[in-house]
């Protein structure tokens, strides 16, 4: 429930809080030792920009469960988005050690990269991904994007491709005359 906001039209956040936040305080009743509860609270609480709640919250999940990536994730989240750049991107590393398959890791991890302007190390992460799983939406849609960002228009155009086709087969050609266009010619 602390995320649904994210996905849904159908719950808002007010009350995908309110689910999330009971939710976790029953779990705590039953076992106050629950890395999940204090991390869904965090999050609730990130949300709610109470950031020094939700970094304690965090920091309780992970020291009851050191190997819980999702919190890291969050955790990282957390940090960028309060301007630490470093101790974020720290987080989601070790969030991406601990559940390397995950794409929403790797998406975030990504995504900090990018901001960073690690063009070639974001494709690498992305690379990496793609080969355990190749229609990896966000793997694909970042190379395209990286490759564009480093004028390689082939590969881009090729990335675009690829991404048109895993989100919907019967756009591949808009890859194509996208590429077309920022070469200044037509599809």
């Amino acid at each position: 429930y602390a995320v649904i906001g994210d996905y849904s039209m159908r719950i808002d956040y007010p009350e995908s809080f309110a689910l999330a936040k009971d939710f976790a305080e029953r779990t705590l009743a039953l076992d106050p030792a629950s890395p999940e509860a204090y991390a869904v609270l965090a999050l609730v609480a990130t949300k709610e920009y109470r950031r020094a709640t939700a970094a304690a919250l965090f920091r309780r999940a992970i020291a009851l469960r050191p190997s819980f990536a999702s919190a890291w994730q969050w955790q990282g989240a957390l940090l960028l988005t309060s301007g630490d750049l470093a101790g974020g991107l720290a987080a989601i590393e070790r969030a991406a050690v601990l559940d390397p398959r995950s794409a929403v890791i790797v998406q975030n991890r990504v995504f900090v990269l990018r901001t960073q302007a690690r063009y070639s190390e974001a494709k690498a992460v992305c690379m990496r991904s793609l080969a355990v799983a190749a229609g990896n939406p966000y793997c694909l849609e970042d190379v395209a994007m990286i490759d564009l960002q480093l004028h390689d228009l082939e590969a881009a155009r090729n990335a675009l491709e690829r991404f048109t086709t895993a989100i919907n087969p019967g756009a591949a050609r808009q890859g194509r005359e996208l590429v077309a266009a920022i070469e200044g010619g037509v599809g």
